[in-house]
């Protein structure tokens, strides 16, 4: 378990995350619907974990630049997703949200 009580590295988590968003920005050839999974799933834990960073928020921005400028709707999508996840969040506090 992650989080206060939990015992597990918050951090760890939050760099996870931004791993895989950073990855599916960035490398076209990683971006298989199993990295898209992953990446939910990292986000998903962060969030449950309440290890958010600014840095998410770019990440997101950066995937959804990336998705239009290609025109990849499945990729926008994604992004959007992600967003959406990140920004409606209970977890997410102002910094995140400017950024995202």
């Amino acid at each position: 378990r992650l989080g206060a009580g939990g015992g597990g590295d918050t951090a760890a988590v939050a760099e996870g995350c931004v791993a895989s968003l950073r990855l599916l920005a960035r490398a076209p050839a990683a971006r298989l619907p199993s990295l898209g999974r992953a990446a939910e799933a990292w986000l998903q834990a962060s969030l449950a974990a309440g290890a958010l960073s600014p840095e998410m928020g770019e990440e997101c921005l950066t995937l959804t630049r990336v998705a239009e400028l290609e025109g990849s709707r499945p990729l926008q999508n994604l992004a959007w997703r992600f967003l959406k996840l990140l920004c409606l969040d209970a977890a997410c506090d102002a910094a995140v949200s400017r950024v995202a």
